[in-house]
């Protein structure tokens, strides 16, 4: 039998190099538990972020977190246990396995948080944006841009076609009545001067004052009495009896056929008090904004088309007006839209030369009948403001049939005549319909820009979150909880692993920290 000894030199030679190999297989160890850390809370992080609200992208392609995940929690609490799940899931090594490289969480927070509701909105501003840009090419990008430039020119022009009517009226009205006035007087004087004649004389000369009244007085009357047929009284009386008329009774063919929803949730994201996240939001670009507007015309609906199963109808109209029922936006919108053409409309009628001669004609006859011609360009006026008017309503009916109207109309593209105004008041009359012009959606998108941020997107929010609402399961939803980015930091700690068989650290080891963040953003 053979015996061996070892010397104590090379024992203590050999436990020299057995703790040097640990103490080296022990620091590579957390180089990769350093290395392990980044990629653990990347891939966590992108795990809990995968669980965007579903029906929000389905029904708008929009990613977003529900932080109360349905229910009516508050706050960002089972966002971070959704990142500390997938933390402990990713070492989950088997009955049998080993990990060395198995790392504890000890502490998961959520910071510098932006939900769809911050910043006015411009949360959920960017996101549509960026969904509306990968539809677009640049150089339609820049014709969005320049679009709501030209849109906020035009609103600084604004012209009250009501007030100019009203003021054209009157002044006719009180010239007429003083008229009247002097003519009366003038004829009792002349009476009381020919009672002294001769009866013959006089009865010739009652006669005459008689036809003058006739020809001077009864016909002024007869204008505004509406006894004659005078081209202005005409124009003037017929849009003001077309103004009187109910918005919608001037625009559409059946009034019935309107939508009555109403949004009644008294606790939309428009009234409420809202949930505000950590992080710092950048404002809102001039490019963004129009493609967000652009967004808006893609996925919500309007008079004419019904693009969700809950909700209002006419969604396009809310966002612009904010009304609680579809008659109340339509009404308010049909309104906005006859100013929106009022003003192009004047424009292009002053800006033809044979149409305002035409105006300055009927002007110069209307005031001649009265014998005041210094009323000639107030009446001039109004009846290119009537016409104008005229022309609007014309337009507006094609518009909600799904017709386009040029933005600024030509000669060619014009349709009301002068003397057929009255005409108008049948609302299956249109205007011609623009090759080059645009939809009643585009009408949309130019009123849009007159709005506030803050107005348009918080009450896309309150019809998107009406719409969720009407989805199983999502009856609790609420926007100002839906999280686009976020920083989530991860404390993570591992125990050391060969460093335990050197019993020089033996009984002294302590736990190793990690700390690790990663943010994510779906803006």
């Amino acid at each position: 039998m053979r015996s061996g000894s070892v010397s104590v030199f090379l024992g203590m030679l050999l436990g020299m190099i057995m703790s040097l190999f640990f103490s080296m297989t022990e620091v590579v160890r957390y180089s990769c538990l350093e290395t392990e850390t980044k990629s653990l809370t990347t891939s966590a992080v992108q795990s809990a972020f995968g669980e965007y609200n579903r029906p929000l992208w389905d029904e708008y392609k929009l990613l977003a977190i529900d932080t109360d995940y349905g229910g009516e929690a508050k706050g960002t609490n089972l966002l971070e246990e959704s990142v500390s799940y997938y933390v402990e899931e990713d070492f989950c090594p088997g009955e049998n396995g080993v990990d060395f490289l198995k790392l504890d969480t000890t502490d998961c927070a959520a910071c510098n948080t932006i939900y769809l509701t911050d910043g006015n909105g411009g949360g959920f501003i960017k996101e549509a944006a960026k969904c509306a840009e990968l539809e677009l090419t640049q150089e339609v990008i820049n014709q969005l841009v320049d679009k709501c430039s030209g849109c906020k020119d035009a609103s600084e022009n604004e012209i009250d076609i009501e007030e100019i009517l009203g003021n054209t009226k009157e002044s006719l009205e009180k010239t007429e009545e003083k008229e009247e006035e002097e003519s009366l007087e003038e004829t009792s004087v002349e009476s009381q001067e020919e009672s002294l004649e001769e009866t013959s004389v006089e009865s010739q000369e009652e006669k005459k004052i008689s036809t003058n009244i006739q020809r001077q007085v009864l016909p002024r009357r007869k204008y505004f009495e509406g006894e004659v047929k005078d081209e202005s009284k005409g124009i003037i009386a017929s849009v003001i009896e077309l103004e009187n008329k109910a918005v919608l009774s001037q625009v559409t063919e059946d009034i019935n056929s309107v939508s009555e929803e109403v949004i009644k949730n008294e606790q939309l994201v428009s009234k409420r008090q809202l949930q505000q996240g950590t992080g710092q939001l950048p404002e809102v670009s001039v490019t963004e904004r129009a493609l967000f507007q652009y967004y808006l015309t893609k996925y919500f609906s309007c008079y004419g088309e019904d693009l969700h199963e809950n909700g209002m109808n006419y969604e396009m109209e809310y966002i612009l007006c904010g009304c609680s029922s579809d008659r109340e936006n339509l009404t308010k919108t049909v309104e906005r839209l006859l100013l929106l053409r009022e003003v192009e409309n004047l424009v292009s009628l002053t800006q033809d030369k044979t149409k305002v001669a035409e105006v300055k004609a009927v002007a110069a006859a209307a005031t001649a009948v009265v014998l005041h011609p210094e009323l000639e360009e107030i009446v001039s006026y109004g009846i290119l403001a009537a016409w104008a008017y005229v022309e609007s309503v014309l337009d507006v009916r094609l518009l909600l049939s799904g017709g386009k109207v040029s933005f600024l109309k030509t000669p060619k593209e014009w349709t009301s005549n002068l003397k057929e105004i009255g005409t108008c008041l049948d609302t299956t009359k249109k205007a011609k319909e623009c090759e080059s012009g645009i939809t009643y959606k585009e009408y949309l998108f130019a009123l849009y820009t007159l709005e506030s941020q803050k107005n348009i997107s918080y009450r896309a929010l309150d019809v998107m979150e009406e719409n969720i609402h009407g989805k199983e399961n999502y009856s609790h939803v609420a926007m100002d909880h839906f999280l686009v980015e976020a920083t989530i930091r991860l404390n993570l700690c591992a125990t050391p692993l060969f460093l335990s068989f050197i019993p020089l650290y033996q009984g002294n080891l302590s736990n190793y920290e990690f700390v690790s963040e990663k943010k994510m953003s779906y803006l």
